[in-house]
This record gives C-alpha cells, structure tokens and sequence, in this order.
C-alpha cells in the first residue's frame, strides 16, 4: 500500500509540474514519463472500433 501511494503521489505531482510549465516551454515540453517515479506510467490509447467510430458520428450527426 505504501508504494502505490508513493506512486500516486509522484503521479500527482508530475502531471502538475507538466500543467504548470508547459504552457511557457513551447516544443519542449515536459511529459509525466520524464519524472524519475513515473516511467511505469504510460498513457493508455485505445482506438475505435469501425462500429464504435461510426456510432459516434451518427450520433454527433443527428440522424438517427
């Protein structure tokens, strides 16, 4: 329990230290990956299925 706090915690802090300067570092951007603790910490993507993508646009679309 103690290191998933530890790791929570640098999480917490890597993601405000990111929020706060990004928008001054301009191409050179800090990313939670670049924090010592949180390497382990890969975003996760997941991309939409064809029926998911075309559900989406249905609904955005209005037609039904």
């Amino acid at each position: 329990m103690a290191e998933g706090k530890r790791q929570a915690e640098w999480f917490r802090t890597a993601v405000l230290a990111c929020t706060v300067s990004n928008p001054w570092r301009g191409n050179d951007a800090l990313k939670v990956e670049n924090f010592p603790y949180c390497s382990e910490f890969k975003p996760k993507v997941r991309t939409a299925t064809r029926t998911e993508a075309e559900a989406f646009a249905k609904a955005w679309s209005g037609k039904k």
